[in-house]
């Protein structure tokens, strides 16, 4: 009989941690646990990164977009990076599709005049002065 006892306090002591770390394993599933943890990685220091004041803080991100150009026939739209100011953007462009584009438009032609305006995942076409929106609808 105390073999069958020192055996049931093993079983135990093997089972017993698997139950507590099943326990916490679902704590962390659970709506608190996901909260929690989500906060715990947050940075709560006093100073704001530069630029968080004024909401210029999209200077390191990487924001993606995809640009294309319907003034030039038979070119892919393109994926590209974000570069810091509309003059790079305008240059990024013109290496890309060899062509030398003045204005930036969103898809559904509106005019963007700064960087900050464009977010993640927008799709922009670069156009001249020249390129006339009628005749192009059907290539947007």
């Amino acid at each position: 009989m105390q073999n069958v006892d020192n055996e049931d306090i093993g079983v135990q002591n093997k089972v017993l941690p698997k139950k507590l770390l099943r326990r916490r394993v679902n704590f962390q599933n659970s709506l608190f646990g996901v909260i929690s943890s989500s906060n715990a990685s947050r940075d709560t220091g006093p100073l704001l990164p530069r630029g968080a004041a004024t909401g210029a803080l999209n200077t390191n991100s990487l924001i993606r977009v995809t640009i294309s150009c319907p003034e030039k026939e038979n070119t892919a739209a393109k994926l590209v990076l974000l570069p810091r100011s509309m003059k790079e953007f305008l240059d990024l462009g013109a290496k890309k599709f060899d062509f030398r584009p003045t204005k930036v438009l969103t898809i559904e032609g509106a005019e963007v005049d700064e960087v900050e305006l464009i977010r993640d995942g927008d799709h922009l076409v670069l156009v001249s002065d020249d390129w006339v929106p009628d005749a192009a609808e059907n290539k947007l």
